[in-house]
């Protein structure tokens, strides 16, 4: 939370484009993913986008099933490009057939200081 706004903060003054893209951990076939398998499965996931992203880019885990990434000064078509390439390794390391990895893609907006603010 704190970095999204620092970063929403900034690019008023900077103009440049933010993607952010949530990856979230899905189950197919009714397969029911037991917690202690989530927590190696998330790690799998942190260690494919850890290895897939640039030196400014950022990452933090979103929830016990999602991870969130936000990646400065790059156009939707390379956050896709970006989004695949983490899918795609992921789908090539994992162990289990019955769980995918999916992911949505917005923009970080900029928002202007309020006096209210801190």
């Amino acid at each position: 939370k704190h970095i999204y706004q620092f970063v929403s903060r900034g690019l008023d003054r900077s103009g440049q484009s933010v993607k952010l893209i949530l990856l979230t951990i899905n189950a197919i076939n009714g397969y029911k993913i037991a917690p202690e398998e989530l927590d190696g499965i998330m790690s799998d996931l942190e260690r494919t986008i850890v290895v897939s992203l640039r030196l400014g880019d950022v990452t933090t885990r979103y929830s016990s099933f999602q991870y969130v990434v936000m990646l400065p000064g790059l156009e939707e078509d390379d956050a896709k490009k970006v989004a695949m390439r983490i899918c795609d390794t992921f789908n090539e390391i994992k162990d289990k057939d019955n769980i995918i990895v999916q992911y949505v893609i917005g923009n970080v907006e900029a928002k202007k200081r309020d006096w209210k603010d801190k």
